[in-house]
């Protein structure tokens, strides 16, 4: 219970601090076109990364699983004193989302043999899994 209170209140906090930052929405369902709701939900991370700005709020659906052989590169706009911030959450529930929607079942994974998945400029990420295996390379999800 301590924990859940304590991701509660971190969630809170930093959605406090981020209460000017625009929210763009990722999910496979979405029509990709302007990102700002489910229903126009970016489908890819990357695309959503691109269309965000410094200091703006990147939500995935928690049912989003990207995957791709060759290299990917993931290109944030976020600045070490805005960064982006990317949450994987269930896309059901509230909009926008609260700390009972945040999930740990998102998934963004490059299964070549000489593939990476790069973040380039500053992110935080808050309950998303980048699976590492034999050949898949996690993508870092941290301030860089």
């Amino acid at each position: 219970m301590i924990r859940r209170t304590t991701l509660s209140i971190v969630f809170g906090l930093l959605l406090t601090a981020q209460a000017l930052a625009a929210n763009i929405y990722v999910s496979a369902s979405g029509t990709g076109v302007l990102c700002t709701s489910w229903l126009t939900a970016c489908t890819t991370l990357a695309t959503g990364a691109s269309t965000a700005a410094a200091g703006d709020n990147i939500f995935v659906d928690s049912t989003q699983n990207e995957s791709q052989a060759s290299a990917m590169t993931v290109a944030f706009t976020g600045t070490a004193a805005s960064p982006n911030l990317v949450y994987c959450v269930n896309a059901a529930g509230s909009v926008p989302p609260v700390s009972a929607d945040l999930r740990t079942t998102c998934a963004l994974a490059t299964t070549g043999a000489a593939a990476r998945t790069r973040a380039k400029r500053n992110i935080f990420c808050i309950v998303m899994s980048f699976p590492e295996s034999r050949n898949v390379i996690a993508m870092e999800c941290s301030p860089a």
